[in-house]
């Protein structure tokens, strides 16, 4: 009678994955993170290789999960499985932060905003534009994505601004946008949309109780700052809905 040999690399795998269990990922280094990934699209062979490969393609950990999946297919021992599923772990990140946050967050304060655009803007690669529609309590009616690209050069136009927040029936609005570089410096093209942005909304008579700009290592509150001069009527340095309110 004879036996099936068992592939040399099952106790391996087996042995990372107990580890993964009993330390989480902060147990392992980048390179066995990938690894461990890759063994539940890679079926028998050792990931271990390719892990590197890619980690010595890419650049680190990150790198390989925010390449393109034609990228990824031009590495030694990527097939079609494993890069669908390393190209959804930042869309998969961002849904998890979201989620968090719940359907219907309380915006009314800038850390909470802040802590909402960390989320929204986790899997962002190019500068993006968000209306966030809230209600007269600065809860989130809903998240309109205005413009992709670089802000300056993809003009906004009021009536579509005016458009989307009345389409929620919204009182107050947030603005954010992301600089994908990590500054949280705001140009002068950034202080001349909010100014442009306020009064738009200020026909309607709807409030525009900050703008953000999401980085990498924080956010940037404009009214926290009192950066620019909308020429609107005097009013606290912070626009949001009191927290007594609630």
């Amino acid at each position: 009678m004879t036996t099936t040999p068992k592939h040399p690399h099952n106790g391996h795998r087996a042995r990372l994955r107990q580890r993964a269990r009993e330390t989480g990922l902060a147990g392992l280094a980048d390179h066995e993170v990938l690894e461990l990934i890759l063994t539940y699209a890679i079926p028998r062979v050792d990931t271990n290789r390719t892990a590197h490969r890619l980690i010595h393609t890419f650049g680190s950990l990150s790198g390989v999960l925010e390449a393109r999946y034609e990228d990824l297919r031009q590495v030694e021992g990527v097939g079609e499985n494993a890069a669908t599923l390393l190209t959804l772990f930042p869309s998969l990140t961002r849904r998890y932060l979201l989620s968090r946050t719940g359907e219907k967050p309380l915006l009314n304060t800038s850390e909470r905003a802040g802590e909402y655009g960390r989320a929204l803007f986790a899997d962002c690669r190019v500068e993006t534009l968000y209306l966030l529609c809230l209600d007269v309590k600065c809860r989130l009616l809903q998240a309109v994505k205005l413009a992709e690209g670089t802000i300056d050069r993809v003009p906004v136009q009021n009536r579509e601004i005016i458009r989307a927040v009345l389409s929620t029936q919204a009182k107050n609005v947030l603005m954010m946008h992301n600089h994908p570089s990590g500054s949280l410096r705001p140009t002068a093209e950034d202080i001349d949309l909010t100014r442009r942005v306020m009064h738009a909304l200020e026909s309607i008579e709807v409030l525009l109780v900050d703008h953000l700009i999401i980085g990498a290592d924080g956010y940037f509150s404009f009214m926290n700052n009192q950066i620019g001069d909308t020429g609107a009527k005097p009013r606290p340095a912070l626009m949001y809905a009191a927290e007594d309110e609630f």
